[in-house]
């Protein structure tokens, strides 16, 4: 695929994300998602909040300010990363909040209807580096596996032409207590280890 072409490949693709209501979640919910084509690097994660909702950008609220520590740790700065990195997630609205006010795991509609827009993007981005943010972002890039034995890992794949390198981190959500818990932190550590050595150099250097 020629760069112009893919390019408008991917605006295309956002000009149809953006407007998306397949499936009828009421409002503030509305597809969340920012990037840039050229990205080496590529996060995806579960699905926005509600505070993504109200600011219109992703990881906005409290596992955001978790989740740019970390990469702060592996010397990406956040300005940097949002401004070089394409953020994405498995599915791209808010899927409103279960009976205690917290996010709920989206359902089986919506994880079917956005399918087709994370392949897209990975088709058309072909990022060198994914880093996979909470387990349903995991399995859905991996396939069924414990967060034990996917963080603090890094695995080659091929999506579709290109070739790639998937880190898996936990979620950064207040609610996980994971990476508190045994030798969880140590996984971590070594997490954002790799994303120094493979996701850093790519996302400083980008214009």
């Amino acid at each position: 695929m020629c760069v112009n072409s893919a390019s408008e490949d991917f605006s295309r693709l956002l000009s149809l994300i953006r407007p998306c209501a397949m499936c009828r979640i009421p409002e503030p919910s509305y597809p969340i998602v920012s990037g840039k084509f050229g990205a080496k690097v590529m996060s995806v994660g579960q699905s926005p909040g509600l505070i993504e909702c109200r600011e219109g950008r992703p990881f906005a609220g409290t596992a955001g300010k978790t989740l740019f520590s970390w990469l702060a740790e592996a010397g990406i700065p956040e300005e940097s990363f949002r401004a070089n990195a394409c953020m994405t997630s498995v599915t791209k609205c808010y899927p409103g909040p279960d009976k205690h006010g917290r996010r709920k795991t989206p359902r089986d509609i919506e994880l079917h209807n956005c399918a087709k827009y994370l392949v897209s993007e990975l088709r058309i981005i072909e990022p060198a580096v994914i880093l996979a943010i909470g387990k349903l972002a995991i399995e859905r890039l991996l396939g069924p596996m414990k967060l034990t034995e996917a963080v603090g890992r890094a695995f080659p794949r091929r999506y579709h032409s290109f070739e790639t390198l998937v880190i898996p981190l936990p979620h950064p959500s207040g609610r996980s207590t994971w990476v508190y818990t045994g030798e969880n932190k140590r996984l971590l550590e070594r997490a954002i280890k790799l994303i120094a050595r493979h996701a850093r150099p790519l996302v400083i250097q980008i214009p």
